[in-house]
């Protein structure tokens, strides 16, 4: 497995990290931005997202990032049912695709640039997924995202070749199609 180099551990001021910010405001794009899209985290309580620009300078840019809270944040724990946080999960994907359909500024550009995909982690609970996913279109699209702490103590087996389901193979991943989810 990968371990990450150690780095001297540095305290944080003011200075230091208003230099390390970009030269673009919050939500603008970069005038070389070739494809925008967005990874969301869906979780219980909040939908967590990131917007990625790729540069045709093969470099990245994060012009924003949120989290949209879920309804279920409003109920009381003992009345939450698998049905509530469905339906909650799904109002606040509905939200989440608001506010990335009405796009976003790019420098140079008078139309908002809006995400050519938006890759929303099902892992958690797939159904609200799944169905936003249908009835959202293609931009949307389910995905499986799991994390080192989600294999605890598992290895992950590298596929060795691509098949119908396995369509990409990288290092230390693969992309899977799920046929009977559609996505």
């Amino acid at each position: 497995p990968y371990t990450p180099p150690q780095y001297d551990s540095v305290p944080l001021d003011r200075r230091s990290i208003s230099r390390k910010q970009g030269e673009f405001p919050l939500g603008v794009l970069p005038p070389d931005t070739s494809i925008l899209t967005v990874g969301a985290d869906v979780g219980r309580r909040k939908i967590h997202w990131v917007a990625v620009a790729f540069r045709e300078s093969g470099g990245l840019h994060i012009p924003i990032y949120g989290s949209i809270d879920t309804p279920v944040a409003e109920l009381a724990a003992k009345d939450i049912t698998k049905h509530h946080e469905i339906n909650a999960i799904g109002i606040a994907l509905r939200e989440l695709r608001e506010v990335l359909l009405r796009g976003f500024g790019q420098e140079g550009k008078s139309e908002p640039v809006v995400p050519s995909k938006v890759f929303v982690d099902a892992h958690y609970l797939p159904e609200p997924v799944h169905e936003f996913s249908r009835e959202s279109g293609k931009r949307f699209t389910p995905i499986y995202g799991w994390g080192k702490s989600s294999w605890r103590n598992r290895e992950y087996n590298h596929p060795k070749q691509i098949t119908q389901t396995t369509t990409r193979i990288g290092i230390g991943w693969s992309l899977s199609y799920d046929q009977s989810r559609g996505s």
